[in-house]
């Protein structure tokens, strides 16, 4: 008989994991940040102002198309995969527009020294301001395999 592995299972991810697969994310981003500042300060020979409102938007869109091409494509950053975390989503893929509000709210709840992340300790459903914002939810993947009728 053969073996088919779960896909995901529906019990809502822990915020300890959540932060553990930021922390993995962030170390790329900033990789990623390094090399789209290089893409514009070598053709110009010259430093950029942090504080300049475009670079900023810039980098902001860069960061969006990490996190949002991740989930679009595979339902998973590099992070989510290394701690067994998958988006759940209504459609598959992921609407853009989803993609866009929980971005855009995990950012406001990170500006707001992370009340939206610490919000999941106090929802049964451990949901997070952007899971709410954007009907999407973090849910963990399982490796328990399960016997198929087939």
């Amino acid at each position: 008989m053969p073996i088919v592995m779960s896909e995901f299972d529906p019990r809502p991810c822990p915020l300890s994991r959540r932060l553990f697969a930021l922390i993995y994310d962030g170390l790329i981003l900033a990789g990623l940040w390094m090399i789209a500042a290089a893409l514009v300060v070598i053709p110009t020979g010259d430093a950029v102002d942090s504080g300049q409102l475009g670079f900023q938007l810039f980098l902001v869109l860069v960061a969006f198309a990490y996190f949002g091409g991740c989930w679009r494509m595979g339902r998973q950053t590099v992070g989510m995969r290394a701690w067994k975390i998958r988006l759940d989503a209504p459609t598959s893929p992921p609407a853009f527009a989803a993609l866009a509000t929980r971005f855009a709210v995990g950012m406001v709840s990170i500006a707001a020294l992370g009340a939206g992340f610490w919000s999941a300790l106090f929802r049964a459903d451990g949901a997070t301001w952007h899971d709410r914002a954007s009907g999407t939810r973090l849910v963990l993947i399982t490796d328990q395999p399960r016997r198929s009728s087939a």
